[in-house]
């Protein structure tokens, strides 16, 4: 028949521990720790470059404004230099149409001063030409 010994067994036990200790150690040198080590740096990366990217879209977003100001600045400066543009036109314009406006007045000014000298000579030539007209026709309606 088979008995029950509770009586331990120390150099069982001794061998036991000491395979236990050495599993131990090896898990934890050989498993552990790299798996820890990678565990740490994955997590660095992870949240490094996390925040990182939040760091990079706080500096995005700054650029953007910055360049949404430097663009309305700019679109401000050429509205204001187009203004200048179009009032410096505008100004030489109107002295174009002043001048040519005077000079139109003085030639049309001759040109009637023209006229009216032609016109005066030719109603001086009226009598002259009436009576040579008259004569004209009273020889041809009396000298046949």
């Amino acid at each position: 028949m088979s008995t029950l010994n509770l009586h331990p067994n120390l150099p069982v036990m001794i061998v036991q521990a000491g395979l236990f200790f050495t599993n131990l150690y090896v898990v934890k040198k050989l498993m552990l720790v790299p798996y820890l080590k990678v565990r740490e740096k994955r997590l660095a990366l992870t949240i490094g470059t996390a925040e990182a990217a939040k760091d990079q879209n706080v500096k995005n977003e700054q650029a953007a404004s910055n360049l949404s100001a430097r663009i309305q600045n700019a679109v401000d400066q050429a509205r204001a230099n187009y203004q200048k543009a179009l009032a410096e036109a505008q100004g030489e314009r109107n002295q174009i149409l002043t001048r040519a406006e005077q000079t139109a007045r003085e030639q049309l000014k001759g040109i009637e001063t023209q006229i009216a000298a032609d016109l005066a000579r030719e109603r001086a030539d009226i009598p002259k030409v009436l009576a040579t007209l008259s004569d004209l026709a009273f020889k041809q309606v009396i000298g046949k």
